[in-house]
């Protein structure tokens, strides 16, 4: 079964520079996008958030 992260990972390896959100006059590429969850995941991470587990 796929995932949107599983989607992101695949396409960051195969086509990172493509758009693959636009906002706006702002468009982020896969590598961009992936580079910008990753933070997000850490900064959840850092903060005690864990898969599976709700927010303390």
């Amino acid at each position: 079964m796929l995932n949107l992260s599983t989607v992101l990972d695949e396409s960051t390896k195969r086509t990172p520079t493509k758009t693959a959100l636009v906002c706006g006059n702002e468009r982020l590429s896969y590598h961009d996008v992936s580079a910008m969850t990753d933070r997000i995941a850490a900064g959840l991470q850092a903060a005690g958030i864990r898969q599976g587990i709700g927010s303390p």
